[in-house]
């Protein structure tokens, strides 16, 4: 009875957390990466559109830069407001006289778009995001108990878990600058897994394999999906083919940060066994036994 029992509420649990996760983090995710652009970059707000009756293209001005070249836009009233609203003859309908005006938000920062410091913003966001979301990550609480235990407290289970973070917050910033640049893929994992082999040939075999499975919380039921989602968004906004790779980027860091981390736990072991060996401790007349 206890048995069916169980296996009943494990099936009532992983149903709840299954629609939580679906109806929660992938939301969030879409909605986080279909706004995060506006930072750096000028987006239609499709929600707040609307239809003017009985258009007049009489009615728009062009403007001239300093270059020669010009641009059509209007004035429109929004609340009270008088607004300056650029001109696109796609949304006009010539015949009906109906224009379809919607509002553009953006950059939110920087006086350009895809200005340094919007992207920089969007950055910093997207580490925060990857960094929370790992720490969520039940798969990253038990590994870290297990490493703990494998290296006798060399190896703590918060140093882990902040490692394993850091690497992973590291890599979803990268995947987003891939995203927002269009820098191949293989440019930006080149590089890193090289690196990668070199500090995996300095490395012990223990960090070793801590480490190269550190990188399957990337894999886990709530980093997945949030940044999947994220980068799908940001990908659409930035009219890019697809928003895919942040995810590679997000496993091979943590990798890279974890080995990072055991090598200078390695060095601090070494240097305390050095320092504790028996012929560098200087023994006094109450130390030796009469």
């Amino acid at each position: 009875d206890e048995v069916l029992l169980g296996l009943a509420f494990a099936l009532v649990g992983m149903a709840v957390y299954g629609g939580g996760i679906e109806l929660g983090l992938s939301k969030i995710g879409d909605q986080v990466g279909s706004n995060l652009p506006v930072s750096f970059a000028p987006m239609e707000n499709h929600a707040g559109r609307s239809i003017i009756k009985g258009f007049d293209k009489e009615l728009v001005n062009v403007a001239v830069q300093p270059d020669g070249s010009t641009t059509e836009f209007f004035y429109y009233e929004d609340h009270g407001k008088i607004k300056v609203a650029k001109f696109d003859a796609r949304n006009f309908d010539e015949i009906r006289k109906l224009y379809r005006y919607v509002p553009v938000r953006g950059p939110l920062f920087g006086r350009s778009p895809y200005s340094m410091a919007g992207i920089l913003v969007v950055m910093i966001f997207a580490f925060i995001m990857g960094y929370s979301a790992t720490l969520a990550e039940p798969s990253l609480n038990a590994l870290g108990l297990t490493v703990e235990d494998i290296t006798v407290g060399a190896f703590k289970k918060s140093l882990l878990i902040q490692s394993v973070g850091m690497g992973v917050g590291t890599g979803i910033m990268l995947g987003v600058a891939k995203i927002v640049w269009s820098i191949p893929l293989f440019w930006m994992l080149g590089p890193l897994y090289l690196l990668l082999l070199v500090i995996t040939y300095l490395s012990t075999e223990e960090f070793v394999n801590i480490g190269w499975d550190s990188a399957g919380v990337t894999t886990g039921p709530i980093t997945v999906p949030l940044v999947l989602s994220m980068g799908l968004g940001i990908g659409t906004q930035v009219g890019v083919v697809e928003g895919f790779g942040i995810l590679a980027m997000a496993s091979v860091c943590p990798i890279l940060s974890v080995l990072g981390m055991g090598l200078v736990v390695n060095l601090r072991r070494k240097a305390f066994l050095k320092e504790y060996k028996p012929e560098n401790l200087e023994l006094t007349h109450e130390d030796v036994a009469v």
